[in-house]
């Protein structure tokens, strides 16, 4: 029988150990949620449970959260749940607070001003700083739409003489913006990557609208 040196037993560990614990990792270690705010502020952490309860009109559901892609929350609690395979549901989220383990302790998170919820169930590539330069650029290119889109409302209205409170529609604004049908929310799912989906129009003189991110992907100031 040949005896393993030292240098060669470390290198078997080094191999092993790391495998050993991935086994032993207790369920749900990799599932991260990224929430963000009403205000824009996005906070990344581990949630202390698995599961979500949701008031549904047939009655109440426990939605696991690792088979959750996001929820969007609405005015008074109400929140539509997207699923990893293009299920959705609507209903009344019922858990309150929202508790996350984040990098400034276990927080306790109101729904009230909870915009959306990300999950991610796979490993942690990015930090929490990371993921909210990513937040702020996909809120940013939206805003940048829909300044466009507004933009094009003026032009519209220059040229044509239409009043505030007129409806407009997207084949109205096509003379004034480049590939418009092009234009969509960057945090649109697959079904939603068009601008139609992504967006409201609004009368003229009201500012277009994200129907993705409505409390947090705004118009704060003029479009020019």
């Amino acid at each position: 029988m040949r005896i393993l040196g030292v240098r060669n037993i470390v290198a078997v560990l080094s191999i092993i150990l790391p495998c050993v614990a991935d086994c032993l990792a207790a369920p749900g270690t990799n599932l991260r949620v990224s929430v963000e705010l009403t205000d824009g502020s996005v906070i990344g952490g581990s949630p202390v449970t698995n599961q979500l309860k949701l008031s549904m009109v047939t009655g109440d559901v426990d939605v696991k959260l690792e088979l959750v892609a996001a929820i969007q929350m609405e005015s008074n609690r109400n929140a539509r749940v997207l699923f990893r395979n293009d299920d959705k549901l609507s209903g009344r989220l019922s858990q309150d607070p929202i508790e996350i383990d984040a990098l400034l302790g276990r927080l306790k998170i109101p729904p009230d001003v909870i915009a959306v919820i990300k999950v991610n169930s796979g490993p942690v590539k990015k930090s929490g700083i990371v993921n909210a330069q990513t937040e702020a650029r996909t809120r940013n290119r939206c805003v940048s739409n829909l300044r466009q889109i507004e933009l094009a409302k003026d032009s519209l209205a220059t040229e044509t003489g239409l009043v505030n409170g007129t409806l407009c529609t997207w084949q109205d604004l096509k003379p004034f913006v480049k590939d418009i049908d092009r234009l969509c929310c960057p945090a649109a799912d697959d079904e939603q990557r068009t601008a139609q989906e992504s967006y409201e129009i609004i009368p003229i003189g009201v500012d277009a609208t994200c129907k993705i991110c409505p409390k947090t992907h705004k118009l704060t100031g003029p479009a020019f």
